[in-house]
């Protein structure tokens, strides 16, 4: 006899099956199904216990393949770049625009102003023009104070270009910084109107140059210019009584100061070792 629930045979003493465990007379009960018949069990079978057998060195050697597996497609994954990437790329681009605007931009600007000054030239030869030159570029007392400010010379507090002068008044001495150059002038300003207007809006009273804190050119009418000497000077603009030469022992410096008329100042600074080194040209207060 055949048992219906597993297909073990069995012994007519047999009361179950002693492969699936079920009882005779249940497995009597389960219909088989055929392939040209269609039957419906009776009852579902009932299986206690299944076992698969797998043989040890294939279930490792299926293992590792599907570990290698695993591995290759986690290395496959597109992997997040690191942050301190995008910090070096972001600080090498602001390097590079650093040195664009303090190395490339000033010698574009300083080509620019240099094309713009190149017409210009002294009206006279005579120091009572009130022309000079700095770096190439001419000046002149009672210009606008633009014309400074163009040639990028700035007050160290950009709020002073707003602040306010009286109609006629004169500044005290300002300090000037160059943007590109670093040099430091020295000026004094004037409201030139009859109303209230800001220093920025206010003309050249005062240039005053010293080429030891400086390290720049600058030329006066006649070819007078840094390290000029004294005979170069009494030359051109003519020999001083002594109560108009001013000398330190001290710094060994001479400071020749010509005057006309209580109009415009000027006053040569010669130093012993260089010749000439600093400049003071200037319209009186009391004027």
């Amino acid at each position: 006899m055949i048992c219906n629930n597993c297909g073990h045979e069995l012994d007519d003493k047999d009361t179950k099956c002693s492969a699936c465990g079920l009882s005779v007379e249940e497995a009597k009960k389960i219909k088989i199904t055929y392939e040209d018949e269609e039957t419906e069990l009776v009852d579902p079978p009932v299986i206690t216990e299944a076992h698969t057998f797998i043989d040890e060195e294939s279930f490792a050697k299926k293992l590792d393949k599907m570990n290698q597996s695993k591995s290759k497609d986690q290395s496959q994954e597109k992997q997040p770049k690191s942050p301190i990437v995008g910090i070096m790329v972001l600080i090498i681009i602001i390097v590079l625009g650093l040195v664009g605007y303090y190395v490339v931009y000033p010698n574009i600007n300083k080509q620019e102003v240099t094309k713009e000054n190149d017409n210009k030239t002294f009206s006279s030869d005579k120091w009572t023009s009130g022309e000079c030159t700095i770096d190439g570029v001419l000046y002149q007392l009672e210009e606008p104070y633009l014309e400074l400010y163009k040639n990028h010379w700035n007050f160290a507090d950009s709020e002073t270009l707003e602040m306010s002068l009286d109609s006629h008044e004169i500044t005290d001495d300002y300090s000037l910084t160059n943007t590109f150059t670093k040099s430091i002038l020295k000026v004094r300003l004037k409201n030139p109107n009859k109303k209230e207007t800001t220093m920025k809006e206010s003309i050249i009273w005062s240039i005053q140059l010293d080429l030891q804190e400086n390290e720049v050119d600058f030329e006066l009418p006649g070819n007078i210019h840094k390290g000029s000497t004294e005979e170069e000077i009494h030359t051109k603009y003519g020999e001083l009584s002594e109560e108009n030469v001013i000398r330190d022992d001290e710094n060994k410096t001479t400071t020749y100061h010509y005057s006309q008329d209580n109009k415009i100042d000027l006053d040569l600074t010669i130093y012993d070792d260089g010749g000439l080194k600093a400049f003071h040209y200037y319209k009186p207060k009391d004027e």
